[in-house]
């Protein structure tokens, strides 16, 4: 939201060196998200200061406009990938876990790789036109029996979720049900458990 409310300040877009600059100010902001991605990896505090740098890059590249950057960034190609990322970034998480967890591996081979990719763009495309785009244009009924539909259907594989594993899945209990933290809970109550890591070490703290 940083960078989306700084874009909307009519007096930066209007600015005169950023008008007379467009081309340069769109070029630094690309620059800028680049560098973030070198700057930026597992062992940085994120997130943190370090998130300010893609959102920078980003704020340039929006208010400034009327260049040859702009215009191949608004090429209909491009606009279409901004439209379907955040259904990829729904479900890409999801399934690389599910992969992880059912092989119990970290890193994937190149079959696992391909798997990822292939079941990220195919579920990201169908939920963004079977349901995003649905219910971004649905109003009254069209939009309330559909949503109520999903979310009853949501509730009962919930509930079946056990059954379904131990018939079909067969994932590791501890993926799929409230293994951790029962020595700090209620009456079963032994000791205060800590996960993950709490020290810090190797990281970066700005």
């Amino acid at each position: 939201m940083f960078y989306r409310s700084i874009s909307n300040f009519t007096p930066l877009r209007n600015n005169s060196f950023v008008k007379s600059n467009s081309l340069w100010v769109s070029l630094i902001g690309i620059l800028i998200i680049g560098a973030s991605s070198f700057l930026i990896n597992e062992t940085s505090f994120f997130p943190g200061s370090l998130a300010a740098i893609p959102c920078i890059g980003t704020v340039l590249i929006l208010i400034s406009s009327n260049n040859r950057i702009n215009s191949i960034l608004a090429n209909k190609s491009f606009v279409f990938l901004g439209e379907v990322s955040y259904s990829v970034y729904l479900w890409h998480w999801p399934i690389m876990a599910f992969i992880r967890y059912y092989y119990g591996i970290n890193d994937f081979n190149t079959i696992q790789i391909f798997l990822v990719i292939s079941l990220t763009i195919l579920l990201s495309l169908l939920s963004y036109f079977l349901i995003e785009r649905t219910f971004r244009n649905a109003t009254g009924a069209k939009f309330y029996l559909p949503f109520a539909y999903i979310s009853f259907t949501i509730v009962a594989l919930i509930n079946y979720i056990p059954w379904m594993n131990k018939k079909l899945i067969k994932l590791p209990i501890e993926y799929i049900a409230p293994t951790i933290g029962l020595e700090s809970h209620g009456k079963t109550f032994k000791s205060v458990e800590t996960y993950g890591d709490t020290s810090y070490t190797g990281k970066k703290y700005y």
